[in-house]
C-alpha cells in the first residue's frame, strides 16, 4: 500500500512539472542536465533526450555571456546555497535568442548535489525595455536638440528636467545646478504670481 501511495504521488508530482507553465529542468552541479519538462523543450526547442547527460557548455544554449554566470551559480550550488533569480541570455535551436530569469534550488543528498532551476521567458519583457529604452533616447535627443527652453517642474515648483536651452537661459552651469531649484527663483520678482 505505501509503494502504491508513493507511486502515485511521484506520478502527480511529474504531471505537475510536465505541465508547468516555466521551463523547469535539473542538472548537477557540474552543469550536466538530468531532466527537464516540456516547456523547456519548448523554449528551446531541443527535445529532453537531446540535452540530458549534456553540460551547458557543450549543449550550446548559452551565450558566452551567460555560460560565464552559470560557473559562478554552479559553484555556490556545490555548497547548497539557494540563489536568487538571475536573467540569463540563451540560444533556441533555430538561432533565436531567449531570455529567461532562472532560480536555482540545490536539493543536498548526503554528498549529491542536484539543482532544480525553474526558468521564466523573460524574452517579450526584455524587448519591451529595450523597445522603451530607444524611444527614450529619441525622445531624449528631441529635447536636446529643441532651440526652445524646456523646463519641466514637479508640484511643488522643483525643476526636475531642463533641456541644454533652459540651462543657457539660467545661466547655469550645468544641468545639476538647475535640477532641484524652485522654477521661481529664475523669474524675475515683478513677473512672479503673488501669493
Amino acid at each position: 500500500r505505501m509503494e502504491h501511495v508513493i507511486e502515485d504521488s511521484r506520478q502527480r508530482l511529474k504531471t505537475v512539472i510536465e505541465n508547468a507553465p516555466d521551463a523547469i529542468f535539473t542538472y548537477d552541479t557540474s552543469g550536466r542536465f538530468t531532466s527537464g519538462n516540456r516547456k523547456a523543450e519548448e523554449i528551446l526547442g531541443y527535445t529532453k533526450e537531446e540535452m540530458i547527460g549534456k553540460t551547458f557548455a557543450e549543449s550550446g544554449i548559452f551565450t558566452a555571456e551567460s555560460l560565464a554566470k552559470t560557473r559562478d551559480r554552479l559553484a555556490k550550488y556545490k555548497d547548497g546555497k539557494e540563489t536568487e533569480p538571475l536573467p540569463y541570455e540563451m540560444v533556441a535551436r533555430d538561432g533565436h535568442h531567449v531570455f529567461v530569469e532562472v532560480r536555482g534550488i540545490p536539493i543536498v543528498q548526503g554528498d549529491k548535489v542536484e539543482v532544480i532551476a525553474i526558468a521564466r521567458d523573460i524574452t517579450d519583457r526584455k524587448k519591451t525595455e529595450e523597445a522603451l529604452r530607444q524611444s527614450e533616447e529619441k525622445l531624449r535627443a528631441i529635447f536636446e536638440s529643441i532651440s526652445d527652453s524646456i523646463t519641466v517642474i514637479d508640484g511643488d515648483g522643483s525643476i526636475t528636467e531642463v533641456n541644454d536651452a533652459a540651462i543657457k537661459l539660467f545661466g547655469c552651469k550645468n544641468r545639476e545646478e538647475a535640477l532641484g531649484t524652485q522654477a521661481l527663483s529664475f523669474i524675475a520678482e515683478e513677473y512672479q504670481p503673488s501669493a
